[in-house]
């Protein structure tokens, strides 16, 4: 298990995460992707700033750290 500086967001059930430095754009990135995302397609916040990563039976999984769930970090 790792937690990376990083955003993640599920794009018809698959996660994409964005990472970069910060002000890179990571969460601008995410809140225009769940802004273009179609009815079809959503597009939803997995994680903003911390993502935890885990390896389960051969996929990757992610997920925010409790205290960050819901929450964006939005400047």
């Amino acid at each position: 298990m790792a937690s990376v500086h990083a955003s993640c967001v599920a794009i018809d059930g698959f996660g994409v995460l964005l990472r970069g430095p910060s002000g890179a754009g990571k969460t601008d990135l995410a809140l225009r992707l769940m802004d273009d995302g179609s009815s079809r397609n959503p597009v939803t916040l997995v994680a903003d700033d911390r993502v935890v990563l885990e390896a389960v039976e051969g996929q990757v999984r992610a997920w925010a750290p409790r205290r960050l769930r819901g929450f964006m970090e939005v400047a």
